[in-house]
This record gives structure tokens, C-alpha cells and sequence, in this order.
């Protein structure tokens, strides 16, 4: 009997493919329509406008105020139209769409861009599919998944 061979894996890993898409194409796959940075930008223009309105910055009205809520609904939800960016986050497509949370830390898994399309139901989960593709090719690649 011959001596069993070394055998070596040939995968990617993801948060490396992921970071290499995200740094080429200046996006967020974890916050794709950037709701998260909208709303930031919200709360601090929403602080100058306290400090116009009133004279007062947001921490001394809430002082007077007592409580955020108050302050909240009085100012900044009648005084700007709502931020109704949904929330497109790549990564829990992937889970719930191509491995069914099937995943743990440390697996490999075994992922095929152009399948991966077909079960793209909105523009952003294409955009970001076909940056992979670009970048990968359609074919089966083994990715290995860590946090």
C-alpha cells in the first residue's frame, strides 16, 4: 500500500474577497444603501437645527425637557422628512438566500456566483452579485468563513 499524500485545500477567504469588492468598488456590503450613515447625518443636522431654533444645544433642552422622547418628538420627527432607506445588508442575503444559515465560525463552504444571481430579488443584491463575478468568475469557488 502507497503512503497516503498531503493533500492541500484551494479556497478564498471571504472577508478577504469581500474587503478586496468593498475597497475597489468604495462600498458597504453590510450597508449597501447606507441607511446607517443617512441617519447619522440626520441626527446631526437635526442637533444644529436645535441650536438655531432654540438657542440651546441638545443637551441643555434635554435638561429642561427631562426626557429624549419629548425632545425627539417635538423637534426633529416635524421638522425633516423621514430617512426610508431600507436596510440591504449582503452578507444576511447570502445566509438566508445561498447557505440557509448553515454556517458556524471556521466552515468552508462551497458558493457559485451565477447561481447565487438567480436568487437575486432586488436591483442592490445583483450590483453586489455581479461585482463578485466581475472580480471571480460564475463559476464554483470554496470560500472559508470566519469572525
Amino acid at each position: 500500500m502507497k503512503k497516503p499524500e498531503l493533500r492541500t485545500r484551494e479556497f478564498y477567504d471571504y472577508l478577504e474577497i469581500r474587503d478586496y469588492i468593498q475597497e475597489k468598488y468604495n462600498i458597504d456590503e453590510r450597508d449597501y444603501k447606507r441607511k446607517f450613515i443617512a441617519e447619522e447625518e440626520r441626527i446631526k443636522r437635526w442637533k444644529e437645527y436645535l441650536i438655531l431654533e432654540f438657542g440651546k444645544t441638545y443637551e441643555e433642552l434635554l435638561k429642561e425637557l427631562g426626557h429624549i422622547n419629548d425632545l425627539w418628538a417635538t423637534t426633529y420627527n416635524c421638522k425633516e422628512p423621514e430617512i426610508n432607506i431600507p436596510y440591504c445588508d449582503y452578507w444576511h442575503f447570502l445566509l438566508s438566500k445561498i447557505f440557509y444559515d448553515d454556517i458556524e465560525n471556521g466552515c468552508y463552504r462551497i458558493i457559485n456566483w451565477s447561481e447565487v444571481l438567480e436568487v437575486c430579488k432586488e436591483d442592490w443584491q445583483r450590483e453586489i452579485t455581479n461585482l463578485y463575478i466581475k472580480e471571480f468568475g460564475k463559476e464554483d469557488m470554496e470560500i472559508y468563513i470566519w469572525w
